[in-house]
């Protein structure tokens, strides 16, 4: 305890003296004060920071940033990202001026559209935001994009179809059944390797399925009558979305109760699981993985990391004890609920009303161009940072960040040898 004192005391000693070096940069540079550096009034000087440390070192910043009616939380970073949007929605109006222009044969536009070429990066980011921008065209088609889409899932007719969908659908970014993606090698640090991970779930977490107190059963049930206002826009009559509703809730209920726990989950050793094709095909006999991968667009794969072996015997279980049918309404819902933010708006206000609203306490839906900035940002972020970057940085950082690295050597090297080389 004595140690962790001290540890704290040091920290808040070197706290305020960036405090100071803060005060005479500010003094020095006035422009900078509001948006960077150390600020005193960041803390709480009325709370003893070893009573609560947090309090001390964040309350006076929490009492000038309240959380506002259209998040639910607020932070540095959040300031942060705010300045990102605004950058990012001035490239992306452009992007998408110019891309109307071009369609419209504006500014020598026509030419560069009618040139057979492969389409650049910001005019496929121009196309992506327009589209999204386009309120007008987006209420006039309603549910018809998805129609396509709902066609397939209909005429499943046999499990390899059923496997062949869900492959379809992790592709568009449907997160069904089980999730699946890449990442580091937990035991091998050169190495990408494929993860399987438990999933498949409407609501955020095992928890919400298997807990019996009053407010998780009233939450259940405000699920299910969720699902069946979106399945009846969607054009489900009343008796039959009441019916589907139930169905997607029991067959996710049984996917919640094979899952881990959040606090299981925090265990690396029980979350590393490296199987082979082998493995696989005896871990899961009715899921066939080489087509699945092929489906996927990776046939060459080889090895998996199965995060939860559990839940996917449990999954490789419901798969042939689940009626054909309930599995396609699931899979219906789970495509209406991951399109419902690029739908029409009655979708989208119903999916605010229970996704945000109910589940997070967020009151009001951010406008449209947020919306519309975020889902360009993630879909497209790591092919178009290299766009973003000069547009954002114009004004070229170095000098300011050499008179920085000037001051705090002369000033180091006035207190310790160490700095003198």
């Amino acid at each position: 305890m004595v140690r962790w004192l001290l540890i704290l005391g040091v920290a808040a000693g070197g706290f305020l003296a960036l405090a100071d070096l803060g005060a005479q940069n500010r003094a020095a540079t006035a422009a900078g004060a509001a948006s960077s550096g150390f600020d005193r009034q960041d803390l709480d000087l009325s709370c003893q920071p070893c009573e609560d440390f947090f309090q001390y070192a964040t309350g006076g910043w929490k009492k000038r940033n309240p959380i506002g009616p259209a998040y639910a939380s607020w932070e540095r970073f959040s300031q942060i990202q705010e300045g990102n949007l605004t950058a990012l929605r001035r490239i992306l109006d452009m992007a998408a001026l110019e891309r109307s222009g071009a369609e419209g044969g504006g500014a020598g536009g026509a030419a560069a559209a009618d040139a057979g070429g492969p389409e650049t990066l910001d005019q496929k980011l121009g196309d992506y935001y327009g589209a999204c921008m386009d309120e007008k065209s987006i209420e006039a088609d309603g549910i018809r994009p998805l129609e396509p889409e709902l066609a397939r899932i209909a005429a499943i007719s046999s499990p390899v179809e059923l496997q062949s969908e869900t492959a379809r659908l992790h592709r568009r970014g449907v997160r069904s059944m089980f999730g699946f993606g890449s990442g580091q090698d937990d035991k091998d640090s050169t190495q990408i390797i494929a993860q399987a991970v438990q999933g498949g779930l409407g609501l955020p977490d095992r928890d919400y399925y298997t807990k019996q107190d009053a407010t998780s059963r009233k939450l259940r049930d405000q699920y299910r009558q969720h699902i069946v206002k979106m399945l009846r826009l969607a054009g489900e009559g009343s008796a039959a979305a009441e019916r589907a509703a139930r169905t997607v809730l029991a067959l996710e209920t049984r996917l919640a109760e094979a899952s881990r726990t959040r606090v299981e989950r925090r265990d690396p050793q029980a979350n590393y699981n490296k199987m082979s094709l082998g493995e696989l095909r005896e871990l899961t006999p009715a899921f066939p993985w080489e087509q699945y991968f092929s489906d996927i667009g990776f046939p060459d794969i080889r090895e998996v990391n199965v995060g939860q072996p559990a839940f996917f015997r449990a999954l490789d279980a419901q798969l042939r004890a689940t009626p054909l049918d309930d599995w396609k309404i699931y899979l219906r819902w789970h495509l209406l609920r991951a399109s419902a933010p690029a739908l029409s708006s009655k979708f989208v206000k119903e999916n605010f009303a229970f996704y945000n609203r109910r589940l997070t306490g967020v009151k009001e839906m951010l406008p449209r161009w947020r919306r519309c900035v975020n889902s360009t940002d993630r879909t497209w972020a790591r092919r178009w940072g290299r766009n973003t970057w000069p547009a954002r940085f114009r004004r070229k950082p170095r000098p300011r960040r050499k008179r920085w690295w000037r001051t705090w050597w002369r000033r180091c090297a006035r207190t310790s040898k160490r700095c003198r080389g």
